[in-house]
């Protein structure tokens, strides 16, 4: 049954089964999954946790058709980036380090995914998400000192955090106070795609609004093609603010020459989109975790961004990209890169699981902001940000949520009621 105006579906009362202890650990676990920060050698809570309980996460996981296929593609993916590290040997070195890192990476986007979802068991969406976002913020604390604080460190945990909360409200009153106060936080902390995702989520929800008030459905097709021409809307829209100074001199100047230089902000903004598709091309099966690049895959990155018109030759490729692994600015390249074609393909499953969760919550007029934002926040990192915490934790949370529903609490066997 449709949501009346301004309205979305309430929260959930505390589930009927399970124990309060049960409860409690649930909340504890996580608080811990989303406090990403190292512990020791790289190792975070949340796969301090994964391990300590995986004969309790791992039958729920397995329990959902999707589940299985994350479950499966990500032990292949972490097996093939061993493999192919072997296999690059013969003319590349290899590091250790790296490759403990990328292996401990995905294992903790496995293991916490697997979590979340056994806690959803025994927690509603709102309890579970605001946990979550409370750990994120707490590990935000402790990792504090980044030049810009905002836009690298709190942008993504206190954003989880606030619309977390909202998924308490009974209106979308909150959600639309929360998504517009985030917008403008980030636009004026120099933080231009937050801003600008933060805009595409207020655009839906005010969407779902406008519908509801015209008691408007669709399917799912009608609702991609919407979804789409809203993204362009804001993009364009943003783009407008951006080049007009309406959102400093700084990001004019930027826009502008990121603009003149290559035909557009993405283009110009992420010129490692050139890297990316030049060394795929050059090694279609991916080179491995731990494997150090050499001066030919250096050279190839190069002449990739050097057809966007971008100057690669400053320091930054050699220092960032290629120091000490390989990092293209894109969750898709570096899954691609760092563990072949299963990591690739966890990838893309984890983008297709939560954007179909949120199509078929935009087309009834129940997505909720918290679900929205992790969703494009998602399929922008998935083309345009580094496989890194700041990426790896709106996954966790987007894909457990996409599996288990961002409303309501779960029965015994996983259905929302």
């Amino acid at each position: 049954m449709g949501q009346g105006p301004h309205t979305v579906a309430p929260p959930a009362e505390r589930p009927a089964t399970g124990s309060r202890v049960t409860s409690t650990v649930a909340q504890l676990v996580c608080v811990g999954v989303g406090a990403w920060f190292p512990l020791v050698q790289g190792v975070t809570p949340a796969l301090l946790l994964a391990v300590l309980l995986l004969p309790v996460w791992i039958g729920t996981l397995w329990s959902y058709r999707a589940g299985r296929w994350f479950l499966g593609l990500g032990a292949t993916a972490m097996v093939s980036g061993v493999v192919l590290t072997s296999a690059a040997s013969i003319d590349h070195a290899s590091s250790t380090s790296t490759m403990r890192g990328n292996l401990i990476l995905l294992a903790t986007l496995l293991g916490g995914v697997g979590l979340l979802v056994w806690a959803r068991r025994a927690l509603s969406a709102p309890v579970m998400a605001t946990c979550f976002g409370i750990g994120a913020v707490l590990a935000a604390l402790v990792r504090d000192g980044a030049e810009n604080p905002w836009k690298y460190n709190y942008s993504v945990p206190v954003s989880i955090l606030v619309l977390a909360l909202c998924l308490w409200a009974r209106t979308r009153r909150p959600a639309l106070i929360a998504t517009g106060a985030l917008a403008l936080v980030s636009a004026l902390n120099d933080s231009r795609s937050a801003a600008s995702l933060m805009l595409l989520v207020l655009a839906l929800v005010l969407w779902q609004v406008v519908r509801d008030g015209l008691r408007a459905r669709s399917g799912t097709l009608g609702t991609v093609v919407q979804l789409a021409v809203l993204a362009c809307a804001v993009f364009l829209g943003m783009q407008t603010l951006l080049l007009d100074g309406y959102l400093g001199d700084d990001a004019q100047l930027r826009t502008e020459a990121q603009v003149e230089a290559s035909g557009g902000i993405f283009a110009g903004g992420r010129p490692e989109m050139g890297a990316s598709v030049a060394l795929i091309t050059a090694n279609p099966l991916g080179v491995g975790a731990g494997t150090v690049p050499n001066l030919a895959d250096i050279t190839v990155a190069k002449s990739g961004m050097a057809a966007l018109d971008y100057d690669p030759n400053n320091g930054y490729v050699e220092r960032y990209l290629f120091g000490s692994g390989y990092e293209v600015h894109s969750v898709a390249g570096d899954l691609w890169l760092r563990f072949g074609i299963a990591g690739i393909a966890l990838g893309l499953l984890c983008v297709g699981v939560v954007l179909h969760r949120l199509t078929r919550s935009l087309s009834r007029n129940e997505a909720p902001a918290l679900l929205i934002y992790l969703a494009v926040t998602i399929v922008w990192d998935f083309l345009f940000s580094p496989l890194f915490w700041a990426s790896v934790t709106p996954l966790m949370l987007g894909v457990a949520l996409a599996l288990t529903g961002a409303h309501g609490r779960q029965n015994a066997r996983g259905e929302n009621t």
